[in-house]
């Protein structure tokens, strides 16, 4: 236990550490994504599949535990145009960059999370796992372009006892500070 709490106390100056005197070690990403999706509705009927799109406005903050890996805690608030479900996602992300801080560089990206139970939102899980590449455009804001596959199932067992799910393909268009 005095092992955990000792690693618990170092883990955050060890993250710090990594920095040099003119890197920060600290992110902050936002983006718009895009996305095709193929909807299915699970419940005691046949399966229905529907075709539809959906739009998403997501921020992520975090900081590089390593020069080349970055993970981040995100919000964003995600719209699906088919069948007008909306939800707020609350999701965790990681980053491997191929240069270090992700300057002008490639990345492979994983997210999941869960979806916030709040009035007029369905409550669910998404996951996410893309390519991506950040664009410099000075020193301090960076532009960001990735493609992903994502899947999203919307909770609906009180209602209609069914799940929605949701498998998408997209684009994400942003900025990174």
């Amino acid at each position: 236990m005095k092992t955990v709490y000792l690693l618990f106390l170092i883990f955050p100056s060890l993250c710090l550490s990594q920095g040099e005197a003119n890197q920060s070690v600290f992110t902050n990403t936002t983006t718009l994504e895009i996305f095709a999706n193929k909807e299915s509705n699970y419940s005691n009927q046949a399966i229905v599949v529907n075709e539809g799109f959906g739009i998403e406005l997501s921020t992520f903050n975090g900081v590089f535990v390593f020069k080349t890996l970055s993970i981040s805690l995100g919000v964003g608030i995600a719209f699906n145009v088919k069948d007008d479900y909306k939800s707020i996602p609350i999701v965790g992300d990681v980053k491997w960059y191929l240069k270090e801080y992700g300057f002008n560089s490639p990345y492979i990206l994983l997210n999941a999370g869960k979806s916030l139970n709040i009035s007029g939102f369905s409550k669910g899980y998404s996951s996410k796992l893309g390519i991506g590449y950040t664009f410099e455009s000075d020193y301090s804001v960076q532009y960001v372009v990735e493609a992903f596959a994502k899947s999203k199932t919307f909770l609906m067992i009180e209602e209609t006892n069914s799940n929605y799910l949701i498998s998408s393909i997209g684009l994400s268009l942003g900025f990174k500070l």
